[in-house]
């Protein structure tokens, strides 16, 4: 008992010296500030529906977190048995803000804590976590018993990815990098979802924004507690945020080579050109990606061409910002929490700021952002 202890002061010392763990904080705390602002329209969603909803967030959140924060990462405790019970219960008492403010919003009961808990553990550990979430689920109500049964099934899905995360190609003998398109091949199902649920919910305003996305419920929905509507309406909230989390990976690619040849390119002299070029075409690349899935929304009547430009400068200033590597996944995560907290302060300055000044600001830091990273990897070199 007493090395757990010291375990546990191990951890949480080294935790509150990491900048991500400390966005994780303030993505809870942000949460928590949301969910009071929207109480007074939350509290008119019937809780069973709301409930399913804070899961599937709490669901996204707990993957972005296990990516970032691994014990065994960041500890260099690999050695330690596979499926060690410290391990899982550092993982979740870090993890634990998250769920906790959201629970003392007060707009769902306890038993969400207890459905998060074994959610997370299920994530991190032992789908058996899951299995036994899924039966106390089921007993709370149906529907929470099926998103858990869904979560089991799509928890190997990580898995079925292809080993090749990057694309290489040459331009006049230079190497350039672009993200493999077939990597996130996931998010194709998601925006299938989103665009059956736009067919299919009557009555109800859908959109989608790198600041939220979501279901706008009329009066005469929310009155009839039209079960159908809410629950699609509030699936549609959860896969338009994956979406606009997960499509700006496709701008990381030019952190490949940054990463991994960037001392050999400037003894070389190409690094300013080659340099110039990789941001080019990922810039290209990443744009095109984004453009191709939101316009196709937008011609849906679920979108807006500032919505759509304001999610390209976003990502691309956030990529810029932290460079993401999808090879490394305490980078991965980092860059998915800094997004988190981007898409959190865009979306307050955008209750005072019109959208194209927003474009423009970002526009503005895009540059300095990218040299501060440039310096930051110089430093550490």
């Amino acid at each position: 008992m007493r090395g757990m202890s010291f375990l546990v002061l191990i951890w949480f010392k080294t935790l509150f010296k990491r900048f991500s763990y400390i966005t994780f904080l303030f993505v809870s705390i942000g949460t928590f500030y949301t969910l009071n602002i929207l109480s007074p329209l939350l509290k008119e969603v019937p809780e069973n529906i709301l409930m399913v909803n804070m899961l599937i967030m709490t669901t996204v959140v707990g993957v972005i977190y296990s990516i970032e924060h691994n014990p065994r990462v960041i500890l260099s405790i690999n050695y330690m048995p596979a499926r060690d019970w410290r391990i899982t219960i550092l993982s979740l008492l870090s993890f634990l803000p998250f769920p906790t403010f959201v629970y003392i919003s007060q707009l769902i009961d306890f038993s969400y804590l207890i459905l998060s808990i074994f959610l997370f553990l299920g994530l991190v550990d032992i789908s058996l976590f899951i299995i036994i979430g899924f039966i106390i689920a089921s007993v709370l109500s149906p529907s929470y018993g099926i998103l858990f049964l869904i979560i089991l099934l799509i928890k190997p899905l990580p898995k079925l990815l292809p080993q090749r995360r990057i694309v290489m190609f040459w331009i006049k003998k230079r190497p350039i990098t672009v993200i493999n398109p077939l990597f996130l091949w996931p998010l194709g199902i998601i925006f299938i979802g989103m665009v059956f649920i736009t067919q299919k919910v009557q009555n109800t305003k859908l959109w989608v924004s790198p600041v939220g996305g979501g279901a706008t419920y009329f009066s005469t929905v929310a009155v009839s507690g039209d079960f159908q509507t809410l629950l699609l309406g509030g699936i549609f909230t959860s896969l338009s945020a994956i979406l606009s989390l997960m499509l700006p990976v496709f701008f990381s690619g030019a952190g490949y080579l940054d990463n991994y040849l960037w001392s050999l390119k400037v003894l070389r002299g190409k690094f300013w050109e080659g340099f110039v070029m990789e941001i080019l075409l990922n810039t290209i690349f990443g744009t095109a990606v984004i453009l191709g899935a939101f316009t196709l929304l937008k011609y849906l009547g679920i979108g807006s061409f500032e919505g759509t430009a304001l999610v390209v400068f976003l990502s691309i200033l956030t990529v810029s910002a932290v460079g993401p590597s999808l090879d490394t996944g305490e980078s991965l995560g980092s860059y998915l929490l800094f997004y988190l907290v981007s898409v959190f302060i865009i979306g307050r300055l955008s209750m005072y700021i019109q959208q194209k000044y927003l474009i423009f600001m970002l526009l503005t830091l895009i540059f300095p952002a990218r040299v501060v990273w440039l310096k930051l990897k110089l430093s550490r070199r």
